[in-house]
């Protein structure tokens, strides 16, 4: 929905999905990306328990936790306030996050990490935990609603740091949407070749006019 005047462009990066928490908006934030996901990790090899009473299964259980939410606070101790992951974030995780009062968002595609990761000069982690000053990325991030659609926005146009731009196209049916999202791509793709090569005649067959002329 919309009309195509209220296309706009984003200095940053558009993820298509809505955050995990109640938490929507945060400024100036610091964003930790992982590639792998928020949760206990898995042991390589498979063990058995002998748990004889219930209190055996309840330090079981909150050896787990303790341990998640000691991970969590490490977190949050480090100054970070979003976190970005590429796999499963576990409900005792998500717990732990709205306790610290962080953000987290989950992205299932690793192109869209990696772009995330260029648009606020973070780096992806494969380890869970605290990461260093170096690895945080820092951007706006806003939860909005553009079309009946719910998507997160990474804002970074303070100080132009951001290395890439998103075109947010707004159109009234699907098929003008599509000849604008095909305009662009033409657009893009004249300048990437004006950029390569910098010698540009006039289209059209202006040319050929011309030189049949």
């Amino acid at each position: 929905g919309g009309s195509v005047s209220q296309s706009a462009c984003v200095q940053g990066f558009v993820a298509q999905r809505g955050v995990e928490t109640t938490k929507t908006h945060c400024e100036k934030a610091k964003i930790a990306v992982y590639a792998s996901g928020v949760e206990a990790s898995a042991t390589e090899a498979k063990g058995t328990v002998l748990m004889k009473t219930a209190d055996d299964l309840k330090n079981y259980n909150r050896t787990e936790e303790a341990k998640m939410e000691e991970i969590i606070q490490g977190i949050a101790e480090s100054g970070v306030q979003v976190i970005v992951t590429g796999g499963t974030i576990s409900d005792m995780a998500l717990h732990f996050i709205e306790k610290y009062g962080l953000m987290a968002l989950k992205l299932s595609s690793k192109w869209e990490l990696r772009r995330l990761c260029q648009a606020t000069s973070a780096t992806a982690l494969v380890r869970l935990g605290a990461p260093t000053p170096e690895e945080m990325g820092c951007a706006t991030v806003t939860q909005k609603s553009v079309g009946g659609r719910t998507v997160t926005v990474f804002e970074n146009d303070v100080d132009g740091s951001s290395k890439i731009a998103t075109l947010v196209l707004r159109a009234s049916t699907s098929s003008v949407l599509n000849d604008l999202e095909r305009a662009v791509e033409d657009g893009v793709h004249a300048v990437q070749m004006a950029c390569k090569d910098g010698r540009v005649v006039y289209g059209g067959g202006a040319c050929e006019m011309e030189c049949a002329v």
